[in-house]
């Protein structure tokens, strides 16, 4: 898990990023360091995708799985 102040840090960029890019950002869940989410079993292939990525543009913040919520579900009804 990252330390305290990377995940203020980190958290704040995003949320300054959603508000440029005219999105909500409801909140940031699971935040992990990528480094020990790929030490675990079974990571998600698109993890060395984005890691490549990062690589390449090191002050660029990647985005990985983001939900969009509809009117219908943002009370936690499945649509």
């Amino acid at each position: 898990m990252a330390g305290a102040g990377f995940e203020q840090g980190f958290a704040e960029r995003v949320r300054l990023i959603a508000i440029d890019l005219d999105c909500i950002l409801l909140e940031i869940d699971r935040m992990q360091l990528l480094a020990s989410k790929m030490g675990e079993p079974n990571y998600p292939e698109e993890l060395v995708t984005m890691r490549v990525t990062a690589e390449k543009q090191p002050t660029d913040i990647i985005f990985g799985a983001l939900h969009t919520w509809s009117q219908s579900n943002v009370n936690g009804t499945a649509v």
